[in-house]
């Protein structure tokens, strides 16, 4: 998923470049004709696709000025934007398997009668299928284009060197393909370019020092290449860079000959950034397997550093520490880092901290720390914490969370007794996941527990693998619930009837426990529920009568129920239909029907 801060940057290149043209495109509510080549170019490059989800059906009609993804001048009739990327959402279960899945996608090749737009300035053919075919030539010829974005299509080859020609182009991203070969050095030449992203390719080789001519660069990512050699000092030109996005793969070095044995794996990294880009907004370091310490001075010359990843890496504490003296900080990733210390001594060190007062986002995930719940309420401005897969252990304490705390990760640890009730009353928060630790007491102690303010903005609760007991809990007061699992608990008795579930719930996980009877009437009448998980539980109802019941407006939104392993009598039904895979499977006994 790309990060919140690229994502704005592109969308204000958008806006940018559609404020630029306002004066002289036409958004399709006037009948203005296209020039009738550009048109039948358009079609020829029709024929060469193949569009399964319709994203081309509006190409028939006279005026392709209106059709989807083309916006044309109004002064002229020449095309000025093709902009036809794709979309895939995905949804993943908190076990790492892929829920939910949309897509809408092109494939096919894309034709060379494109090069009869010879005033397109806008092309956006992301997120399509174009796999085994390389990047075409005639791409470099439209010397008009200002945005172009290739990525996520599956290219093949090597980047054009012709795009170096392409001298009006302000926004160049190549990301997510199978590119490979070197960066080409005419990329330089692009003096007008704000954005450029070569990430998740097989790109070899060294950065050319030519991408130093590019001054009006903000955001640069190389990142997840098998890029080597020297950072080019020239890089220390981009005075106006605010992203910078390198390592992750190959074996790039900082400095001369005389520090070759340098690679990211030494901080040397953040000497060189202090130096050459101290008006860095965010910085990605992440998965170089770095260690040693930071220079004192990096939190104080980075006085515009508001985002960090340092994810997987090797550092200790004391990095931890230093870098929690730059007061702008807004959100910091050390997950996977090695701090093994207690989180009460962690927290007793940031507490002094300027970024105590400006941090948003925190990430200790996999840091092998240890130690009780401590007091995180004066981290006022704190909204996400992660302190996931370490080695908490002991009773979460009332009071200790911050006043404006969203998300709340604890996953993997060794936490006991039950939720207290201050969590409750935390008004923000969303998402709260106490996964595969040691609670225990009753769910409808916890569920009164979690009645506060927080009912009414908690979308995603999970407390899955836990030894928590009882029967299902009355769910109708939390009116914002989409994702909810209560999996591999104690659960018992039979669903009450009369409890509806909440309107807006798309997700129900409470398999691996013991309930018995079957599926409650209410559960159909859930209208937004795409995922029923059951299995492994007691539940004896035939399963006509579980069909009849499910048959309410859920049957309208349902992809996915899972009934296996129970006692239940399966019987073939016909005419009971979903959007996607309905799973019937289920056990008499233990013994597969």
């Amino acid at each position: 998923m790309r990060n919140p801060v690229g994502l704005r940057f592109m969308m204000f290149m958008f806006m940018m470049f559609m404020s630029c043209l306002v004066t002289q495109v036409v958004y399709g509510e006037e009948e203005v004709k296209c020039i009738e080549r550009e048109r039948e170019a358009l079609l020829r490059f029709k024929a060469s696709i193949v569009d399964r989800y319709g994203m081309l059906s509006s190409w028939t009609t006279p005026h392709c000025c209106q059709w989807q993804g083309i916006r044309c001048s109004n002064l002229t009739g020449h095309i000025l934007m093709l902009d036809l990327h794709g979309e895939v959402h995905e949804e993943i279960s908190f076990n790492f398997y892929l829920e939910f899945m949309s897509q809408r996608f092109v494939s096919g090749m894309i034709h060379k009668s494109l090069m009869k737009l010879r005033q397109l300035q806008y092309l956006n053919l992301s997120s399509n299928s174009f796999g085994d075919n390389n990047i075409p030539e005639f791409l470099g010829s439209l010397t008009k284009l200002r945005y172009l974005d290739l990525s996520s299509c599956g290219f093949n080859g090597k980047i054009l060197t012709q795009f170096g020609s392409l001298s009006h182009l302000k926004y160049l991203s190549l990301a997510d393909n199978n590119l490979e070969g070197s960066i080409p050095r005419q990329l330089g030449n692009l003096f007008q370019l704000q954005h450029l992203d070569l990430s998740r390719n097989h790109l070899k080789g060294k950065i050319p020092i030519q991408l130093g001519n590019l001054t009006r660069l903000q955001y640069l990512d190389l990142r997840a290449n098998d890029l080597e050699g020297n950072i080019p000092s020239q890089l220390g030109n981009l005075s106006n860079l605010h992203e910078l996005y390198i390592g992750h793969g190959g074996a790039l070095k900082i400095g001369d000959g005389d520090l070759s044995e340098n690679t990211l794996m030494s901080t040397m990294i953040f000497q060189w950034v202090s130096n050459f880009t101290p008006n860095l907004v965010e910085l990605d370091l992440s998965g170089n397997l770095m260690e040693g310490s930071v220079p004192n001075h990096f939190g104080v010359v980075m006085n515009s550093l508001e985002h960090l990843n340092l994810y997987y890496n090797r550092f200790k504490v004391e990095v931890l520490q230093s870098l929690m003296n730059i007061c702008t900080l807004k959100s910091l990733n050390m997950g996977g880092n090695n701090l093994n210390q207690g989180l009460s001594s962690i927290l007793r060190n940031l507490s002094s901290s300027c970024a105590r007062y400006s941090l948003q986002e925190l990430d200790l995930a996999f840091c092998q720390i240890y130690g009780s719940f401590p007091d995180f309420s004066t981290f006022t401005t704190l909204k996400t914490l992660d302190l996931s897969s370490n080695q908490l252990s002991g009773k979460i304490p009332e009071g200790i969370l911050p006043s404006r705390l969203e998300s709340l990760s604890l996953l993997f640890n060794s936490l006991e007794g039950e939720i207290p009730k201050s969590v409750g009353n935390t008004c923000t928060l969303h998402s709260l996941d106490m996964s595969y630790n040691r609670l225990s007491g009753e769910f409808a102690s916890i569920f009164q527990h979690l009645s506060g303010c927080a009912k009414n903005v908690l979308q995603d609760l999970k407390l899955g693998s836990n030894n928590i007991n009882g029967t299902f809990p009355d769910l109708s007061s939390f009116s914002t619930l989409k994702i909810l699992d209560l999996s591999e608990n104690q659960l018992s008795g039979e669903i009450p009837e009369g409890n509806p579930l909440p309107c807006q719930l798309e997700s129900l996980s409470i398999q691996s426990n013991t309930l018995e009877g079957g599926v409650p009437k209410s559960f159909g009448n859930a209208c937004a529920l795409r995922l029923l998980h059951m299995f492994n539980n007691s539940l004896s109802e035939e399963f006509p009568v579980i069909v009849h019941h499910l048959s309410g407006c859920t049957r309208n939104s349902l992809e996915i129920l899972s009934l296996g392993m129970n006692q239940i009598n399966v019987i073939i039904i016909l005419g009971f239909e979903s959007k996607s895979i309905v799973r019937k499977d289920s056990y008499i006994n233990g013994i597969p029907p």
